[in-house]
């Protein structure tokens, strides 16, 4: 397990009170304004087990994530694409941002994804933390945008022959 603290986040930090307090912040009011945007923030043990989660994905539950790995909560091919990356962070130390269709119980959405290492005091691995921000609609007018720049480019190969 990693003991680097660069790239890794201080449990200590995520003492939720203390950030709360510092900021003058209820929790509930943290909760309110974390609902209201497409931002989730999960943490997972040394199994890669959620062990919390806040503003669960769209049409799911904080039930349907605890005690759970990614691959009982998203299905085989998604989920073991999610482990192996979480080894990666865990076995150099480093987080990692990525972009990854989830499928969720509504449809299958993007996500802009980041794993971090969670460090106790003593710099020991105590798990990861992971912030994914809904990217659905970028994603899809980036696809439009792809398929409309080949279609014109097939157009105007068509006229140039032509």
């Amino acid at each position: 397990m990693p003991k680097s603290k660069k790239n890794s986040i201080n449990l200590k930090l995520l003492e939720p009170q203390k950030v709360l307090e510092a900021a003058n912040v209820s929790a509930d009011t943290f909760r309110k304004i974390l609902k209201s945007s497409p931002v989730t923030i999960s943490i997972c043990d040394e199994e890669l087990r959620y062990t919390s989660i806040e503003n669960p994905y769209q049409g799911t539950s904080t039930t349907a994530f605890i005690g759970k790995r990614d691959d009982e909560v998203f299905g085989e091919s998604v989920g073991k694409a999610l482990q192996a990356i979480k080894q990666e962070v865990i076995k150099t130390g480093k987080g990692i941002r990525f972009d990854i269709e989830l499928p969720l119980p509504e449809a299958k959405l993007f996500y802009d994804m980041t794993i971090e290492t969670l460090l106790d005091d003593k710099g020991d691995f105590q798990g990861l933390i992971g912030v994914a921000v809904e990217i659905d609609k970028r994603k899809r007018a980036e696809e439009m945008r792809n398929r409309s720049d080949e279609f014109l480019q097939r157009a105007f190969f068509a006229a140039k022959m032509g």
